[in-house]
């Protein structure tokens, strides 16, 4: 099979996959009014609380910014969850959200031509315990 053949096919299995998702780029008050419901999952891709956040960010989201999303996260009707280095603040604000940590390559660093990502933690933080079979968006594709 050439390879054009196989790319055409694993993208009619993503957009299947995919049918009825919405992705959107609001503000994220915005997006919860809008979209909240009981079958909604939110994947909230917040600014890390970090000191030089506006190296990475356009705009700084500190901790009051933080404590807002929570509360708000905290009266959904919907699922949401959330990625964030390991912090002790972010712990101390989703204290009572299930966590799951794991290492990852640090994204954002500029490597050098000899010089490796470092590995950092990474936590995945939700507001529902996973209760289903994990579903996997390339699941079915050769």
């Amino acid at each position: 099979m050439e390879l054009k053949s196989i790319q055409i096919d694993a993208l009619d299995h993503i957009a299947k996959r995919l049918k009825g998702v919405v992705v959107e780029n609001l503000d994220y008050a915005d997006c919860v009014s809008e979209y909240d419901s009981e079958s909604s999952l939110f994947f909230i891709d917040m600014p890390y609380l970090q000191a030089n956040s506006r190296q990475y960010y356009e705009h700084s989201f500190t901790l009051e910014n933080h404590k807002e999303l929570r509360s708000l996260l905290n009266s959904i009707q919907g699922k949401a969850m959330f990625c964030h280095y390991e912090h002790p603040e972010i712990d101390k604000l989703y204290h009572r959200w299930n966590k799951y940590t794991f290492q990852s390559c640090k994204g954002s660093h500029k490597a050098g031509v000899n010089e490796a990502k470092p590995v950092t933690s990474e936590c995945l933080y939700t507001n529902f315990k996973e209760s289903c079979k994990q579903k996997i968006l390339f699941e079915g594709m050769n």
